[in-house]
């Protein structure tokens, strides 16, 4: 199993515990209820913590978001396992995945009515997971 494979399917666990941050919540992290949003899950699965300007301030949580590697590649898989396109600032440019990330969880499904919900967010993070998995080269076992 790859790393960014593990870290993806142990968000699962993280977002069930401490609960999916409404998407109206202009923060990462929720700071009344302790609720994290699907990037800030991420984060806190990895280093085990979510800094203050996780709640306090979104651009500086984006840019310690940003410096984390492992997160970030996590965030890429996962922005790619969405059913909508990641948008891009540039036609040649790279895609912002932490905001195709937010960017999804705070539409409204014109179907239902309602933001994705922790069963949606389980959902993307087990394709994303299962994506993951496909695209790390096998090792082949010694002979």
């Amino acid at each position: 199993m790859s790393a960014t494979g593990q870290l993806i399917r142990s968000t699962r666990h993280v977002i069930a515990y401490f609960g999916l941050n409404d998407p109206d919540c202009p923060h990462f992290a929720d700071p009344a209820t302790g609720t994290l949003d699907l990037v800030a899950g991420v984060y806190r699965t990895h280093t085990g913590k979510i800094p203050t300007c996780f709640t306090t301030d979104p651009e500086r949580a984006r840019q310690v978001i940003e410096v984390n590697q492992p997160v970030m590649d996590a965030l890429h898989v996962i922005s790619q396992a969405l059913p909508t396109d990641a948008p891009s600032d540039q036609p040649d440019g790279p895609d912002d995945v932490i905001e195709h990330i937010t960017g999804w969880l705070a539409q409204i499904d014109p179907f239902t009515g309602r933001h994705p919900g922790l069963s949606d967010v389980i959902g993307v993070l087990e394709r994303a997971a299962a994506l993951a998995e496909a695209t790390v080269p096998r090792q082949r076992n010694a002979a």
